[in-house]
């Protein structure tokens, strides 16, 4: 149960790692707050035994944390043109109308 759930927790914490290099950094928070749990439990189970699970798997997820706050402080999120958005919306909406007026429906 102990070998499970220290492979679960290196699974996360890499997972965690992994994802908060990346543009997903956001979404990285849920397997690094499953990852310490588990890093938790690990340590409640382990009595007598290694902690260096424990160690290693809160060092992973605390270097993402720290990957996850730098790339929330100094990442810019940029709006596009949306001028060309409203005009494709606008045409999208004549031609549902358009297509909706020949359309013969009989409701009886």
């Amino acid at each position: 149960m102990r070998k499970l759930i220290i492979t679960i927790g290196y699974i996360s914490a890499l997972l965690t790692l992994i994802l908060a290099v990346t543009p997903f950094s956001n979404i990285a928070i849920f397997p690094g707050v499953l990852a310490v749990i588990l890093a938790v439990l690990i340590y409640v189970i382990s009595n007598k035994q290694s902690k260096k699970p424990v160690q290693y798997i809160l060092l992973l997820t605390i270097i993402a944390a720290g990957f996850m706050i730098y790339n929330t402080i100094f990442s810019e999120s940029t709006v596009g043109d949306t001028e060309a958005l409203e005009l494709r919306e606008e045409e999208s909406k004549e031609k549902a109308i358009e297509e909706l007026e020949t359309l013969d429906l009989d409701f009886e």
